[in-house]
């Protein structure tokens, strides 16, 4: 039944050959990167005089994929949809990396003697907690922003006020590092209104 049979031709042997080898040769592995959180860069005019003798900042809450360490992103046209970057990853989780800025960015601006972690045996003038609601990356075809959002909920001496800041900052370029680089100016223009405002004692 195969006496009919023709034989490839040589140039038909020379396709296959080369379609076999590009399946059989291994693709290049992605490679994980971290990223570190910039430190702390608009600190504001420092205060003369502390305005309180000690605040305590405790970790910042997330819910769902804000309480992981993935890079988070969002297409300008599509809004609703959060993806994660599969190879992208922050140094540490997000809500470690705004309390350490949060301390860095207080103890710096001088509104307060001590700015603390943890507090023990005694009673902080200022207590902020907070909730991580919105920390991605919200980009299109040519552009690339960094968009940070906080509800603080700031007690100070016994009365306890709720506030919400939110800062979107373009990146320099569309590269991932120049995304960090946003994110940080991001938070520090959200830690800005946190002073001028709730921890403010000229309102």
């Amino acid at each position: 039944m195969y006496a009919n049979s023709k034989p490839l031709r040589p140039g038909l042997w020379l396709l296959l050959s080369v379609l076999l080898s590009a399946c059989s040769t291994p693709q290049p592995v992605p490679v994980s990167l971290y990223y570190h959180f910039p430190a702390p860069v608009e600190k504001g005019a420092r205060a003369e005089k502390s305005s309180y003798s000690s605040i305590l900042v405790r970790r910042p809450t997330a819910s769902g994929i804000y309480n992981e360490r993935s890079m988070l992103n969002v297409m300008a046209d599509k809004p609703l949809e959060v993806n994660r970057y599969h190879y992208h990853f922050w140094s540490q989780y997000p809500s470690l990396m705004v309390q350490d800025n949060l301390v860095r960015f207080l103890t710096s601006s001088g509104v307060a003697e001590k700015v603390e972690r943890k507090i023990n045996g005694r009673k902080a003038d200022v207590i902020i907690n907070s909730l991580i609601k919105r920390f991605e990356q919200v980009k299109n075809a040519s552009e690339s922003f960094a968009l940070v959002r906080i509800e603080f909920s700031v007690d100070i001496k016994g009365t306890r006020t709720s506030h919400e800041y939110e800062a979107k900052v373009k990146a320099g370029d569309t590269s991932i590092h120049s995304l960090a680089i946003a994110f940080g100016k991001a938070l520090d223009a959200v830690m800005l209104e946190l002073i001028n405002k709730p921890l403010s004692t000229t309102q």
